[in-house]
């Protein structure tokens, strides 16, 4: 059976149901019924304004992955039982955390926190005005 490559909103549905399964987009597109991955890809590059609203459901329903996947990284990592296994759920965590900090940054993501010397308070930024700026500023204003 050909694969099909016309886009449809149930389509739509059935990819992003996937996404938010935990599914990746290369997975949920080997699926009976569902468009090639490069399809998809050329659906959400498009400027084209039928596929706004699947942008729009795709970026939400990676949104629900990123939870999805931040909520297994407990189970996996709880399933190891010896060094074998305890390696192979790391690098399953670790993508995990990788991809979420992606997907939603300000969640997940790493907090880089700017501080003065050996830990004091944050750094402040002071800009001092010279007076040979202001004056040309103030020459400028007179001129005009």
């Amino acid at each position: 059976m050909a694969r099909p490559s016309k886009y449809s909103q149930e389509i739509a549905d059935r990819l992003c149901e996937a996404l938010m399964q935990g599914k990746s987009l290369r997975s949920a597109c080997k699926q009976e019924g569902m468009p090639p991955f490069q399809t998809v890809l050329r659906w959400l590059a498009s400027g084209d304004p039928k596929y706004r609203g699947f942008h729009e459901q795709y970026t939400r329903a990676r949104e629900v992955q990123a939870e999805v996947w931040a909520d297994e990284m407990v189970d996996i990592a709880d399933s190891a039982t010896d060094s074998q296994s305890a390696n192979a759920a790391r690098v399953r965590v670790d993508t995990r955390k990788w991809v979420a900090a992606k997907l939603l940054p300000k969640k997940y993501g790493d907090r880089v926190a700017i501080s003065g010397v050996e830990g004091d308070a944050p750094l402040e930024v002071v800009v001092k005005h010279i007076g040979a700026v202001q004056s040309a500023c103030a020459d400028t204003e007179n001129r005009g």
